[in-house]
Protein backbone atom coordinates (compact mmCIF):
# COMPACT_ATOMS: atom_id res chain seq x y z
CA UNK A 1 0.00 0.00 0.00
CA UNK A 2 2.78 2.44 0.87
CA UNK A 3 4.50 1.84 -2.43
CA UNK A 4 1.18 2.94 -4.58
CA UNK A 5 0.89 5.62 -2.29
CA UNK A 6 4.37 7.32 -3.50
CA UNK A 7 3.67 6.48 -7.76
CA UNK A 8 0.38 8.67 -7.11
CA UNK A 9 2.43 11.76 -5.48
CA UNK A 10 4.57 11.28 -8.45
CA UNK A 11 2.40 11.43 -10.88
CA UNK A 12 0.64 14.26 -8.90
CA UNK A 13 4.29 15.91 -9.30
CA UNK A 14 4.44 15.47 -13.19
CA UNK A 15 0.76 16.65 -13.81
CA UNK A 16 1.79 19.93 -12.17
CA UNK A 17 5.08 20.59 -13.73
CA UNK A 18 3.92 19.86 -17.10
CA UNK A 19 0.85 22.39 -16.23
CA UNK A 20 3.05 25.16 -14.77
CA UNK A 21 5.42 24.72 -18.42
CA UNK A 22 2.19 25.29 -20.46
CA UNK A 23 1.18 28.30 -18.37
CA UNK A 24 4.22 30.09 -18.63
CA UNK A 25 4.68 29.30 -22.16
CA UNK A 26 0.87 30.63 -22.31
CA UNK A 27 1.81 33.61 -20.45
CA UNK A 28 4.84 34.54 -22.50
CA UNK A 29 3.03 33.93 -25.97
CA UNK A 30 0.49 36.46 -24.75
CA UNK A 31 3.09 39.11 -23.54
CA UNK A 32 4.69 38.54 -26.70
CA UNK A 33 1.18 38.99 -28.30
CA UNK A 34 0.77 42.02 -26.69
CA UNK A 35 3.72 43.98 -27.36
CA UNK A 36 3.64 42.93 -31.25
CA UNK A 37 0.12 43.91 -31.38
CA UNK A 38 0.88 47.88 -29.96
CA UNK A 39 3.39 47.99 -33.49
CA UNK A 40 0.45 47.38 -35.65
CA UNK A 41 -1.43 51.05 -35.16
CA UNK A 42 -2.65 53.75 -36.84
CA UNK A 43 -3.41 57.77 -36.40
CA UNK A 44 -4.64 60.51 -38.65
CA UNK A 45 -5.67 64.09 -37.72
CA UNK A 46 -6.94 67.23 -39.70
CA UNK A 47 -7.79 71.04 -39.09
CA UNK A 48 -9.13 74.13 -40.38
CA UNK A 49 -9.00 77.78 -39.48
CA UNK A 50 -12.04 79.53 -39.75
CA UNK A 51 -12.48 83.37 -39.33
CA UNK A 52 -15.53 85.34 -38.12
CA UNK A 53 -16.80 87.36 -40.78
CA UNK A 54 -16.11 91.39 -40.78
CA UNK A 55 -17.67 93.97 -38.75
CA UNK A 56 -20.87 95.27 -39.68
CA UNK A 57 -20.12 99.59 -39.05
CA UNK A 58 -22.64 102.38 -40.34
CA UNK A 59 -22.32 105.73 -39.68
CA UNK A 60 -24.58 108.90 -40.39
CA UNK A 61 -23.58 111.46 -43.22
CA UNK A 62 -24.85 114.40 -44.97
CA UNK A 63 -25.21 114.60 -48.69
CA UNK A 64 -21.77 114.28 -49.49
CA UNK A 65 -21.69 110.33 -48.24
CA UNK A 66 -17.96 111.36 -46.99
CA UNK A 67 -18.81 113.88 -43.65
CA UNK A 68 -19.79 111.87 -40.50
CA UNK A 69 -22.82 113.70 -39.01
CA UNK A 70 -23.65 110.76 -36.25
CA UNK A 71 -24.47 111.67 -33.29
CA UNK A 72 -26.95 114.26 -31.41
CA UNK A 73 -26.89 117.52 -32.91
CA UNK A 74 -25.66 116.62 -35.79
CA UNK A 75 -28.60 116.17 -38.26
CA UNK A 76 -27.94 118.77 -41.08
CA UNK A 77 -31.26 120.79 -42.09
CA UNK A 78 -30.32 123.88 -43.75
CA UNK A 79 -32.99 126.73 -43.52
CA UNK A 80 -32.77 129.39 -46.26
CA UNK A 81 -28.97 131.39 -45.84
CA UNK A 82 -29.57 134.22 -43.21
CA UNK A 83 -33.06 132.60 -40.94
CA UNK A 84 -32.19 131.15 -37.75
CA UNK A 85 -35.65 130.30 -36.91
CA UNK A 86 -38.53 128.69 -38.69
CA UNK A 87 -41.21 130.87 -40.11
CA UNK A 88 -44.58 129.62 -42.22
CA UNK A 89 -43.99 128.96 -45.62
CA UNK A 90 -40.19 128.15 -45.47
CA UNK A 91 -38.41 125.41 -46.88
CA UNK A 92 -36.44 122.76 -44.63
CA UNK A 93 -33.81 120.90 -46.71
CA UNK A 94 -33.05 117.28 -44.94
CA UNK A 95 -28.97 115.84 -45.81
CA UNK A 96 -29.07 112.16 -44.57
CA UNK A 97 -27.24 109.17 -45.86
CA UNK A 98 -26.41 105.86 -44.27
CA UNK A 99 -23.10 104.98 -45.20
CA UNK A 100 -22.10 101.30 -44.69
CA UNK A 101 -18.38 101.32 -44.02
CA UNK A 102 -16.09 98.90 -46.20
CA UNK A 103 -12.57 97.68 -44.52
CA UNK A 104 -10.00 95.01 -45.29
CA UNK A 105 -8.80 92.44 -42.85
CA UNK A 106 -5.78 90.05 -43.67
CA UNK A 107 -5.47 87.15 -41.64
CA UNK A 108 -2.35 84.77 -41.74
CA UNK A 109 -2.91 81.09 -41.18
CA UNK A 110 -0.36 79.31 -38.59
CA UNK A 111 0.43 77.56 -41.95
CA UNK A 112 0.89 80.75 -43.46
CA UNK A 113 -1.33 81.27 -45.43
CA UNK A 114 -3.24 84.80 -45.90
CA UNK A 115 -6.90 84.84 -45.82
CA UNK A 116 -8.54 88.51 -46.97
CA UNK A 117 -11.99 89.37 -44.85
CA UNK A 118 -13.90 92.31 -45.38
CA UNK A 119 -16.58 94.49 -43.49
CA UNK A 120 -19.39 92.36 -43.53
CA UNK A 121 -22.42 93.13 -45.83
CA UNK A 122 -25.82 94.49 -44.41
CA UNK A 123 -29.68 95.15 -44.48
CA UNK A 124 -31.06 98.11 -43.61
CA UNK A 125 -33.70 99.89 -42.34
CA UNK A 126 -34.47 103.90 -41.04
CA UNK A 127 -37.03 105.33 -38.49
CA UNK A 128 -38.30 108.79 -38.50
CA UNK A 129 -39.35 110.68 -35.26
CA UNK A 130 -40.13 114.04 -34.92
CA UNK A 131 -41.21 115.98 -31.54
CA UNK A 132 -43.17 118.79 -30.99
CA UNK A 133 -43.45 120.77 -28.32
CA UNK A 134 -46.20 123.89 -28.45
CA UNK A 135 -44.93 127.23 -26.82
CA UNK A 136 -45.98 126.09 -23.26
CA UNK A 137 -43.36 123.03 -23.27
CA UNK A 138 -45.98 120.42 -23.95
CA UNK A 139 -46.69 117.84 -26.41
CA UNK A 140 -49.77 116.43 -26.60
CA UNK A 141 -51.96 119.67 -27.40
CA UNK A 142 -53.84 120.57 -30.43
CA UNK A 143 -50.98 123.31 -31.50
CA UNK A 144 -48.08 120.73 -31.48
CA UNK A 145 -50.73 118.00 -32.93
CA UNK A 146 -51.10 120.47 -35.98
CA UNK A 147 -47.27 121.29 -36.36
CA UNK A 148 -46.61 117.24 -36.46
CA UNK A 149 -49.55 116.46 -39.03
CA UNK A 150 -47.85 119.23 -41.55
CA UNK A 151 -44.89 118.32 -41.55
CA UNK A 152 -44.51 114.27 -40.75
CA UNK A 153 -47.00 114.17 -43.89
CA UNK A 154 -44.38 115.47 -46.04
CA UNK A 155 -41.61 113.57 -44.62
CA UNK A 156 -43.50 110.27 -44.92
CA UNK A 157 -44.34 111.19 -48.56
CA UNK A 158 -40.67 112.68 -49.32
CA UNK A 159 -39.11 109.20 -48.05
CA UNK A 160 -41.12 107.07 -50.11
CA UNK A 161 -40.54 109.19 -53.39
CA UNK A 162 -36.88 111.00 -53.22
CA UNK A 163 -35.17 107.56 -54.42
CA UNK A 164 -31.24 107.48 -54.32
CA UNK A 165 -30.22 106.48 -58.50
CA UNK A 166 -26.80 105.72 -57.66
CA UNK A 167 -28.09 102.40 -56.03
CA UNK A 168 -30.27 99.21 -56.44
CA UNK A 169 -32.67 99.71 -54.07
CA UNK A 170 -35.27 101.57 -52.64
CA UNK A 171 -36.84 102.59 -49.14
CA UNK A 172 -40.30 101.22 -48.45
CA UNK A 173 -42.76 102.17 -45.28
CA UNK A 174 -43.78 98.67 -42.94
CA UNK A 175 -47.24 99.63 -42.57
CA UNK A 176 -48.08 95.35 -41.96
CA UNK A 177 -46.61 95.58 -38.18
CA UNK A 178 -47.22 97.13 -35.31
CA UNK A 179 -43.89 97.94 -33.07
CA UNK A 180 -44.82 99.99 -30.06
CA UNK A 181 -47.98 100.67 -28.73
CA UNK A 182 -48.18 103.93 -30.08
CA UNK A 183 -50.62 104.77 -33.35
CA UNK A 184 -48.52 107.09 -35.01
CA UNK A 185 -47.14 106.08 -37.86
CA UNK A 186 -43.06 106.98 -37.83
CA UNK A 187 -43.71 104.11 -35.18
CA UNK A 188 -43.11 102.26 -38.18
CA UNK A 189 -40.10 101.53 -39.96
CA UNK A 190 -38.60 102.11 -43.43
CA UNK A 191 -37.11 99.05 -45.34
CA UNK A 192 -34.52 99.00 -47.87
CA UNK A 193 -35.21 96.39 -50.26
CA UNK A 194 -34.61 95.67 -54.12
CA UNK A 195 -36.18 97.36 -56.92
CA UNK A 196 -38.99 96.46 -59.00
CA UNK A 197 -41.10 94.59 -56.42
CA UNK A 198 -44.58 95.29 -55.66
CA UNK A 199 -46.53 93.05 -53.31
CA UNK A 200 -50.00 93.99 -51.04
CA UNK A 201 -48.13 92.99 -47.77
CA UNK A 202 -44.79 95.13 -47.03
CA UNK A 203 -43.54 92.25 -45.19
CA UNK A 204 -42.97 90.11 -48.24
CA UNK A 205 -40.45 92.70 -49.97
CA UNK A 206 -36.77 91.08 -50.15
CA UNK A 207 -33.91 92.94 -48.54
CA UNK A 208 -31.12 94.81 -50.41
CA UNK A 209 -27.94 93.62 -49.03
CA UNK A 210 -25.29 96.49 -48.97
CA UNK A 211 -22.00 96.72 -48.58
CA UNK A 212 -19.48 93.91 -47.51
CA UNK A 213 -16.56 94.87 -49.60
CA UNK A 214 -13.37 96.96 -49.26
CA UNK A 215 -15.15 100.24 -50.02
CA UNK A 216 -18.17 102.33 -48.26
CA UNK A 217 -21.71 102.11 -49.84
CA UNK A 218 -23.58 105.20 -49.58
CA UNK A 219 -27.41 105.02 -49.72
CA UNK A 220 -29.45 108.10 -49.46
CA UNK A 221 -32.80 108.60 -47.36
CA UNK A 222 -34.61 111.58 -47.57
CA UNK A 223 -31.44 112.98 -49.08
CA UNK A 224 -31.84 116.52 -50.70
CA UNK A 225 -35.62 116.38 -49.38
CA UNK A 226 -37.19 119.56 -49.38
CA UNK A 227 -40.24 119.91 -46.50
CA UNK A 228 -42.23 123.35 -46.99
CA UNK A 229 -43.58 124.14 -43.59
CA UNK A 230 -47.65 125.43 -44.24
CA UNK A 231 -48.05 128.95 -45.19
CA UNK A 232 -51.61 128.95 -44.14
CA UNK A 233 -52.11 126.34 -41.42
CA UNK A 234 -49.85 127.99 -39.51
CA UNK A 235 -50.83 130.91 -37.79
CA UNK A 236 -49.71 133.09 -34.38
CA UNK A 237 -51.05 130.41 -31.96
CA UNK A 238 -47.86 128.38 -33.29
CA UNK A 239 -45.23 130.48 -32.80
CA UNK A 240 -42.27 129.50 -30.45
CA UNK A 241 -43.44 125.60 -30.97
CA UNK A 242 -39.78 123.60 -31.04
CA UNK A 243 -39.41 120.98 -33.45
CA UNK A 244 -36.84 118.20 -33.07
CA UNK A 245 -36.06 115.76 -36.09
CA UNK A 246 -34.55 112.54 -35.33
CA UNK A 247 -33.84 109.53 -38.21
CA UNK A 248 -31.93 106.61 -37.30
CA UNK A 249 -30.38 104.05 -39.40
CA UNK A 250 -30.36 100.62 -38.27
CA UNK A 251 -27.42 98.01 -39.97
CA UNK A 252 -27.73 94.20 -39.37
CA UNK A 253 -25.76 91.39 -41.00
CA UNK A 254 -27.44 90.23 -44.24
CA UNK A 255 -27.30 86.45 -42.39
CA UNK A 256 -30.39 85.65 -40.84
CA UNK A 257 -30.38 81.91 -39.60
CA UNK A 258 -33.01 79.66 -38.86
CA UNK A 259 -32.96 78.67 -35.28
CA UNK A 260 -34.26 76.29 -33.23
CA UNK A 261 -37.24 77.71 -32.38
CA UNK A 262 -38.21 77.61 -35.70
CA UNK A 263 -38.54 73.46 -35.98
CA UNK A 264 -41.75 72.52 -37.22
CA UNK A 265 -42.45 76.42 -38.45
CA UNK A 266 -43.39 76.55 -42.32
CA UNK A 267 -40.41 76.52 -44.50
CA UNK A 268 -39.62 79.78 -45.82
CA UNK A 269 -38.37 79.20 -49.07
CA UNK A 270 -38.37 76.52 -51.76
CA UNK A 271 -40.28 73.50 -50.85
CA UNK A 272 -39.25 71.05 -53.58
CA UNK A 273 -38.09 67.75 -53.11
CA UNK A 274 -37.96 68.91 -49.14
CA UNK A 275 -39.86 69.01 -45.87
CA UNK A 276 -42.63 71.67 -45.69
CA UNK A 277 -41.39 73.01 -42.99
CA UNK A 278 -38.30 73.40 -40.69
CA UNK A 279 -36.13 70.42 -39.89
CA UNK A 280 -33.17 70.04 -36.96
CA UNK A 281 -30.89 70.49 -40.58
CA UNK A 282 -32.11 73.40 -41.23
CA UNK A 283 -30.88 75.58 -38.25
CA UNK A 284 -27.71 77.73 -38.46
CA UNK A 285 -28.81 77.91 -42.32
CA UNK A 286 -29.80 81.27 -43.87
CA UNK A 287 -33.59 82.68 -44.33
CA UNK A 288 -34.66 84.72 -47.14
CA UNK A 289 -33.99 88.20 -46.57
CA UNK A 290 -37.46 89.71 -46.33
CA UNK A 291 -38.80 92.63 -43.99
CA UNK A 292 -40.92 89.70 -42.35
CA UNK A 293 -38.07 87.16 -41.73
CA UNK A 294 -36.12 90.51 -40.04
CA UNK A 295 -37.92 92.14 -37.81
CA UNK A 296 -37.61 90.31 -35.18
CA UNK A 297 -33.59 90.02 -35.44
CA UNK A 298 -34.07 93.89 -35.39
CA UNK A 299 -35.80 93.94 -32.82
CA UNK A 300 -33.47 91.74 -30.78
CA UNK A 301 -30.58 93.53 -32.62
CA UNK A 302 -31.82 97.13 -31.09
CA UNK A 303 -34.13 95.92 -28.79
CA UNK A 304 -33.35 99.41 -26.39
CA UNK A 305 -35.67 101.40 -29.14
CA UNK A 306 -38.63 100.19 -27.83
CA UNK A 307 -37.99 100.68 -23.96
CA UNK A 308 -36.54 104.09 -24.24
CA UNK A 309 -35.86 105.91 -28.03
CA UNK A 310 -33.55 108.17 -26.56
CA UNK A 311 -31.04 105.76 -25.19
CA UNK A 312 -29.73 105.25 -28.57
CA UNK A 313 -28.21 108.37 -29.18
Amino acid sequence: MKKKKKKITKNKKKFFIILACYVAVFLITCITTVATLAWFNSSTWSDTTLYMGGPVYLYFSDTSGVKETSKAGNLTLNTPPGWEFLYPGMNLHLEARAVVQGATFENVAKNGETTIVYSTGAILRARIMIKVKDPNGNFDTQISQDVYDNVWSQVKAKALTIQDDRNDGVWVMDDDYNYTTSNLEEDHFFYYVKKGQSFDNSGKYELLEVGGGADNVSVGFLDNAVITLSGKELTNIHADCELQFTIVFHALQAFLPYENEDIGTPYLGDTTDRSPTVIFSDVGMPKPLTIENSRDYFKEAFSSIYDDPNEIF
